[in-house]
């Protein structure tokens, strides 16, 4: 994954939250974690129960199961999350996943200052 470093650094000495959507091996979680340091909160979503376990696994990780695609589960959802510095969305890759979670979270990105990713678009199919 490549990220402009400026951006990066502008988050380096905040504290921060960040919710990335699509866990499968944990290895970003681990990632953004070390890199953000102890002023990061991670929030992680998968469709796919197993992922809960990098909550056990890394500190300041909190796995939340669920479709990303489904605007029922953010409708829920959004109630109990806070308001993210940062969300990177490489979970589901059909147009419709992105939607749908585009139309849910835009909102909940802070507003001065937040970021909204999406990976992998040119791999998104309907």
């Amino acid at each position: 994954m490549q990220v402009d470093a400026h951006l990066t650094n502008l988050f380096l000495t905040l504290q921060l939250t960040l919710l990335e959507i699509g866990v499968r091996n944990g290895g970003s979680l681990k990632m953004w974690r070390d890199y953000f340091g102890p002023g990061v909160q991670i929030y992680g979503l998968d469709i796919d129960a197993k992922a809960k376990r990098f909550e056990n696994k890394l500190d300041r990780v909190k796995i939340i199961i669920g479709d990303q695609g489904n605007a029922s589960f953010w409708t829920e959802a959004l109630k109990t999350l806070p308001k993210f510095d940062i969300v990177i969305d490489d979970g589901g890759h059909t147009m419709n996943q992105l939607k749908v979670t585009f139309e849910h979270l835009y909102n909940h990105v802070k507003p001065n200052g937040g970021v909204y990713l999406v990976e992998d678009v040119h791999t998104a199919y309907y």
